[in-house]
């Protein structure tokens, strides 16, 4: 099972992964949970030793990612289909809304700005797949 660290800058807050049943499944960290600077996530997700899972902890994680016409592009330029939000803070989730970053338990967050190059011809293969996608679906 994969799992995703969720950092408020550069600090661990928690882990994030997804049960049998795919749906999410949140957990703070001991050292978050210890923090004097420890917030909650969300009402939702109140700082305790708990293991949260089902519609509040998908709203919450939801609601950092892209929405509308950029979820849609992303999601079929990157074949991740747009109600998995785990796939997709998997890898979009370095860069997310607010202060919050997901990312793979390998990586952690740095001081250095990363920016993944694109082509032209990338972004003109999104464009095509975008627009023949739209054509097919219509």
């Amino acid at each position: 099972m994969s799992r995703l660290n969720v950092y408020h800058e550069k600090t661990l807050v928690g882990y994030l992964s997804e049960d049998d049943k795919q749906e999410l499944v949140f957990s703070y960290s001991h050292d978050w949970l210890t923090s004097k600077s420890a917030i909650a996530l969300s009402p939702d997700l109140p700082l305790c030793e708990h293991l949260f899972e089902g519609n509040y902890v998908e709203s919450f994680f939801e609601n950092l990612l892209p929405e509308g016409d950029v979820l849609d592009f992303i999601s079929q330029a990157e074949h991740i289909s747009p109600g998995n939000v785990f796939g997709l803070l998997e890898r979009f989730g370095g860069d997310t809304a607010g202060a919050f970053s997901i990312l793979p338990e390998e990586l952690v967050p740095s001081d250095q700005i990363h920016y993944l190059p694109v082509t032209i011809a990338k972004i003109k293969q999104w464009f095509i797949q975008t627009e023949v996608s739209q054509l097919l679906s219509s």
